[in-house]
């Protein structure tokens, strides 16, 4: 995904129609980087694909056009999204901690 970036950047400057697909690219960048980090077991790499996804919701939330409720409830799927993904996480980092416990127990 990174190789294409320059030669979708030079399109989307010339096209100004296509902020769709700009916005899908970042949000399956975003997807993609923490899958790679969760399979990985790298923390700071999930994070960091966690944080480009909200910086993409935060710039489309105040772009749309919707009503205050819609907003809202877009704002509380969006907050429960990242909710479940810390609960996981932790429940991933908590088998691991688990884990080294017992091989250091073990020796």
């Amino acid at each position: 995904m990174i190789i294409f970036a320059p030669l979708l950047m030079v399109a989307l400057m010339t096209l100004d129609f296509l902020t769709l697909i700009m916005n899908a690219y970042v949000f399956f960048l975003a997807i993609t980087v923490m899958v790679s980090g969760s399979e990985q077991g790298r923390f700071l790499k999930m994070l960091c694909g966690l944080l480009v996804l909200a910086l993409l919701v935060i710039v489309r939330y105040f772009d749309v056009d919707m009503g205050f409720i819609w907003k809202g409830l877009l704002f509380m799927s969006f907050g429960a999204v990242f909710f479940l993904i810390n609960m996981f996480v932790k429940e991933k980092v908590d088998q691991v901690q688990r884990n080294q416990k017992r091989t250091i127990d073990g020796k």
